[in-house]
Parts: structure tokens; sequence; C-alpha cells
């Protein structure tokens, strides 16, 4: 009569640890890749936002900037650099809506820069003053409240701020984002060229610019 075998065919208890302890790093992995993923969309949507905001705000303040000058003089005899159009150096806004900073001179074959700028014009029969003003990594709009006769009235002045085009802390540190003001060929949004100041917001930290070319103000 024939032996029968002892020997049993399966699986053993070490060969299901194993695949046990395989399935668990699979499963720890897929999820790690997942969490990676899912931070990195994010981070991509918070840059998306922050990128199209400073690119939202930078145009407006372009834009206001092409104001500078408007309705003042003729084409013959523009309005003035260092009288309606003024940089300004350290300025700052208190609560009282008074306007600190030293005067930067504006001049030919030089750049000019500070944290804010001044500016007139006259949209209709009243001189306005205007200005864009960086504080605490911001980008502020202000404008004159009462009678304004010349942008170099700014320390005299009461300001009112009229929007916050960039919150505080949200272009990098404030020593590094100025205000460039220098006298080149240019053209508003690039169009055409002559000789004329242009006005660029700069920040070095992000490396991102924006530039008004201020076709009604004459270069000193």
């Amino acid at each position: 009569m024939a032996k029968l075998s002892s020997r049993q065919r399966g699986l053993s208890i070490v060969s299901l640890m194993v695949g046990m302890l395989l399935s668990i790093l699979g499963a720890v992995s897929l999820m790690t890749l997942y969490r990676t993923i899912v931070g990195q969309s994010v981070q991509s949507r918070q840059r998306a936002a922050q990128d199209g905001g400073l690119a939202a705000a930078t145009l407006s303040a372009q834009m206001e900037l092409q104001n500078a000058g408007y309705g003042i003089g003729s084409s013959a005899a523009r309005a003035a650099a260092n009288t309606d159009l003024v940089m300004l150096s350290g300025a700052a806004l208190n609560g009282s809506g008074q306007l600190s900073g030293t005067a930067v001179t504006i001049a030919s074959g030089s750049t000019a820069s500070g944290n804010a700028i001044v500016w007139g014009s006259r949209p209709a029969t009243a001189y306005e003053c205007s200005a864009l003003l960086v504080q605490s990594s911001g980008l502020l709009l202000l404008r004159a409240s009462g009678s304004c006769s010349a942008a170099t009235q700014w320390a005299t002045l009461s300001w009112t701020q009229s929007a916050e085009l960039i919150p505080a802390g949200g272009i990098g540190s404030a020593g590094a984002t100025l205000f460039r003001v220098d006298k080149t060929m240019c053209w508003p949004y690039g169009l055409g060229s002559m000789s004329a100041l242009r006005v660029s917001l700069w920040d070095d930290n992000s490396a991102w610019k924006t530039s008004a070319c201020l076709t009604n103000i004459a270069g000193s």
C-alpha cells in the first residue's frame, strides 16, 4: 500500500505577514503621493490668486498714474516734474491723514526713487492731488481732501485712503519696493515713442514690476 505524504500545501504565516507588510507600504506610499499632489495644487492655486491680484493692482496703479498732469498746461507747455509730479522717500501716512517724507528731485539723466509718488491733475475745473504710497509692504491709493494747487503741497494736505490696491505684506519687504522715475523714450502701453517720464513700480524680492509713461508731464 502506497505511503501517504504528510507535506501540506498553502501559504505560511511568514508569507502572509510579508504580503501584509508590502500592502501597507504600498498604501502609505499612495497616501503620501496623494498628499503631495494635493498640497502642490493648493499652493499653485494660492500663487495664481496672488499673482492675479498683483497684476490687477499694478494695472490699477498704472491707470491712475496716467492721470498725472492731465488738464494742466498745454501741448507746448506740459505739466512739470517736481511741481505737478513729486517723488518722496521715507514716506508714511499717519492716523491723522498727514503724509510725511522727503522730496526727491526728479532730474533729467538720473533716476529718482522713493516709496511714494504724488501728482496733480485737472479733470474738470479744479486741481486735484493724488498719490500712491508703499507702506507696510502694501500699496495704497490716496486722495487729497480740500484745495490743492500743486503736488508740492503734499506735506500740508489732508489725505484719505481711496483704495488698498495691495494689502499690507503682499509685496515683499517694504525697503525693496520702490517707485523709480527716469526720462526715456516711451508711450502709454507701448503703442508709440516719445521723450517722457516713466514711472516704474519695482519689487526686487518678487521680481515683478509695472511702468507707466507720463506723456502729460514734461521732464526736467
